[in-house]
C-alpha cells in the first residue's frame, strides 16, 4: 500500500512534469517569456492541493489544477495572437535606474522583437556594487509582452504561497498593490522578486551576494505608478 508520502511526492512529479512538459513546447515554439510564469503556476498548483494546514495532499483537486494551468497556457497561445502592440524599448530604458549610491552601472540594454504573433519588449541594466567586476551585483529587468496579461492570474493565485525553510524562504503577497513573488537562498544570498506592475508590465530584480532586504530596496527604485500608467 502506497503511504501518503509517497503519495504526495507523486502528486506533486506528475503536477511538475506536466508543467514541464507545456514549458518545453512553449521554449521549442519560439517563446521564451512562459517558463518563468509555469514556476508560479506550479507553486499555485501546489498551494491548491494542500489542505488547509497545509500537512497532506488533497488529491481531489489534482485534475482541477492541471485543467487550470492548460486553459492559462491555451488563453495565452490564443490570446497572445489577438493582442496588441508592447510599448518600444525606449520606453521602458527610463524606469531603469540611473545611478545609484554605491552600485556601479553597466550600460542598459534593450530589445522589442517577436516571432508568430508573439511580441515582447524587454530592458535589462546590470549593477556591481563598489567595483565594475565586484560579484556582488543586481540585475533589474522589465518586459512588456502580448502574452503577461494572461498570467496576471497565476500571480494573483501565488501571493497567497509562502514557504521558508533553514535555507532560505519563496512567497508570494501584494507589494504597493502588485502581486508579487520573493525568494531568496540564505546560503548563496541569491534572491529575486518578480512584481507583476499594471497587469502587463514584469519587473524582475536578482541580486547576488546581497542581503534580502536589498531586494525591496531596489524595488522602491522603481517608478511603478507611471509605469503602470504607460501605454504603447
Amino acid at each position: 500500500m502506497r503511504t501518503l508520502s509517497s503519495t504526495k511526492s507523486s502528486a506533486v512529479r506528475t503536477g511538475w512534469g506536466t508543467l514541464r512538459i507545456l514549458v518545453a513546447f512553449v521554449h521549442h515554439e519560439g517563446f521564451p517569456v512562459l517558463p518563468h510564469r509555469f514556476d508560479c503556476g506550479y507553486r499555485a498548483m501546489v498551494w491548491a492541493m494542500q489542505t488547509r494546514k497545509g500537512t497532506r495532499m488533497n488529491m481531489n483537486r489534482l485534475p482541477v489544477c492541471l485543467v487550470s494551468v492548460a486553459v492559462i497556457l491555451c488563453a495565452a497561445l490564443v490570446g497572445a495572437q489577438q493582442a496588441g502592440e508592447p510599448v518600444h524599448f525606449n520606453k521602458l530604458l527610463p524606469f531603469l535606474p540611473d545611478k545609484v549610491d554605491g552600485f556601479t552601472a553597466e550600460k542598459a540594454r534593450g530589445s522589442t522583437g517577436g516571432a508568430m504573433g508573439f511580441k515582447m519588449t524587454e530592458v535589462s541594466r546590470i549593477y556591481h556594487k563598489g567595483a565594475e567586476d565586484a560579484p556582488e551585483r543586481v540585475t533589474v529587468k522589465i518586459t512588456d509582452g502580448t502574452v503577461n496579461q494572461y498570467f496576471a492570474a497565476a500571480y494573483a493565485a501565488a501571493s497567497q504561497f509562502s514557504n521558508e525553510t533553514t535555507e532560505g524562504y519563496e512567497k508570494g503577497f501584494t507589494l504597493d498593490g502588485y502581486q508579487a513573488v520573493e525568494k531568496y537562498s540564505t546560503e548563496s544570498r541569491n534572491g529575486q522578486l518578480t512584481v507583476m506592475v499594471g497587469g502587463r508590465y514584469l519587473v524582475e530584480i536578482d541580486i547576488d551576494g546581497l542581503e534580502s532586504k536589498d531586494l525591496q530596496e531596489w524595488w522602491k527604485k522603481i517608478d511603478a505608478k507611471k509605469l503602470a500608467e504607460l501605454k504603447p
